[in-house]
């Protein structure tokens, strides 16, 4: 069982292969490469590394956003592609959960964040040791429970059928959500940044420890110093892709696949095309 995960969410990009929630691999694009130029150039090489062919692929998992609006599209569009052609299954991840996954176990609350300019960050705060309860306990028992599953795929063995999501090597089915309600402290959304340090530092005055990660996390570290709050090095930016991988097989293993056809990403505000057309009006 293998499962690809992409990420073209912010300025640093990527790709991973995870297997039974083993990491086999990644690759990072860097902050110059165009992610359209080099995701699939990226990928292709990873898997040659690998020695992992299409037919050995069971599920991809995509960022879907907040993040890039081009970036998203990106992404999305190559893993719509690839399931298709490939007959396996897609699943959208948050990027914000995928940022903040590394932490998961930690006693605390996790605050995810990414750069939305203009003194604002799209954000998410999670409790670290939900999240650490979901990532030890699902991992096992939702993959033992994972069945091979080909029927959704086309007679022609390239892809599903319109207006449902291919199978691949997982069961397919109509899956609760992932996360439970208590691990969500603040959902995701567009916030100011002092209104996201207030709620943080609330956080911190009742005696939980802070911890902060994404490329938004030195903008609040600024207002959280004197609360304690901790700051993770180089943001934890660099090996996404894998942890959407992870979350992603732990999501297609209990039968959580997307609708390809549907798979949209998450922008949480507009283009700055679409801001100023309708200005413009």
């Amino acid at each position: 069982m293998a499962v690809i995960g992409i990420d073209t969410a912010g300025r640093l990009g990527g790709v991973g292969v995870v297997s039974a929630g083993r990491l086999l691999g990644a690759t990072v694009l860097g902050v110059e490469e165009g992610h359209s130029q080099n995701l699939l150039p990226a990928l292709e090489s990873l898997m040659e590394r690998l020695d992992l062919t299409p037919a050995a692929v069971d599920g991809i998992a995509v960022a879907i956003g907040p993040g890039s609006f081009t970036g998203l599209r990106i992404g999305v569009a190559v893993a719509k592609a690839l399931g298709y052609a490939w007959g396996v299954p897609v699943k959208g991840v948050s990027t914000l959960l995928a940022t903040a996954w590394p932490l998961a176990g930690v006693p605390g609350v996790i605050c995810a964040s990414l750069d939305a300019r203009k003194e604002h960050v799209f954000s998410a705060t999670y409790a670290g040791e939900r999240l650490g309860e979901l990532a030890r306990g699902a991992v096992g028992g939702a993959l033992e429970a994972g069945e091979r599953h080909d029927s959704a795929v086309s007679p022609a063995g390239r892809g599903p059928e319109p207006g449902g999501a291919p199978a691949g090597g997982f069961a397919s089915g109509g899956a609760a959500p992932l996360l439970p309600a208590e691990a969500v402290i603040d959902p995701e959304e567009r916030r100011s940044i002092e209104e996201v340090a207030g709620a943080l530092q609330r956080a911190a005055a009742s005696g939980k420890k802070v911890y902060l990660v994404g490329d938004g996390a030195p903008l609040l570290y600024e207002r959280l110093r004197e609360a304690g709050a901790v700051t993770v090095p180089l943001q934890g930016e660099g090996l996404r892709a894998a942890h959407v991988a992870h979350i992603g097989e732990m999501e297609l293993s209990r039968g959580a696949a997307d609708d390809l056809f549907a798979l949209s990403p998450n922008y949480l505000r507009r283009s700055e095309a679409e801001r100023r057309w309708k200005q413009s009006r």
